[in-house]
């Protein structure tokens, strides 16, 4: 048999009978990391939409199941079903996903930036919308805009000493000095 490596032997029988490149080889502990890496970030969006839907009244375990929850988005957002169906067109979809995240942010009080960022980081978004304490479903029980909660963040409670006694009027500006025309 021929020993030179850079030779590869025609027969049926032979198993290196055709080079396979090393690329071609996955290392298992590189499929485990990714899988773990996508179930990881999957879970985080889960339960973020699981916090997201009750906030907004909707029921928590939507977030679960896959149409439903698409549905329940475009609810949240106050859009009309026509834009649950686009989700189903190729090429389009991507447009009717801009604007179901763009009413999702206006449904919490937010704009274009937070829509922006939804859709390059939802992994980051979708909590910040779920568990700050600064944002608020901004439409009512019954299906209104509800203006105390629209881009509003709670207040914050001021103390005693930098408050001035309303009874107290404030002092006019001292009137400047008029001097005789000649």
């Amino acid at each position: 048999m021929n020993e030179d490596p850079t030779t590869y032997s025609t027969s049926v029988n032979d198993a290196y009978a055709y080079p396979v490149p090393t690329s071609a080889v996955v290392d298992p502990t590189l499929i485990m990391l990714w899988t773990f890496v996508l179930v990881t970030i999957t879970t985080i969006i889960v339960v973020a939409c699981w916090q997201l839907f009750k906030k907004a009244g909707k029921p928590g375990w939507a977030s679960i199941v896959p149409f439903y929850s698409s549905w329940v988005m475009v609810e949240i957002a106050k859009l009309s079903v026509v834009w649950f169906v686009l989700l189903f067109v190729p090429v389009v979809n991507i447009v009717a996903l801009v604007v179901i995240y763009n009413g999702l942010s206006k449904a919490f009080g937010k704009g274009w930036g937070t829509t922006i960022l939804m859709l390059f980081f939802p992994y980051v978004m979708f909590p910040y919308l779920a568990f700050s304490k600064n944002v608020a479903y901004a439409y009512g029980a019954d299906g209104m805009l509800a203006p105390a909660n629209f881009g509003v963040s709670p207040q914050i409670p001021v103390s005693s000493q930098d408050q001035t006694p309303s009874s107290v009027p404030p002092t006019p500006p001292a009137a400047p000095p008029s001097t005789p025309i000649a």
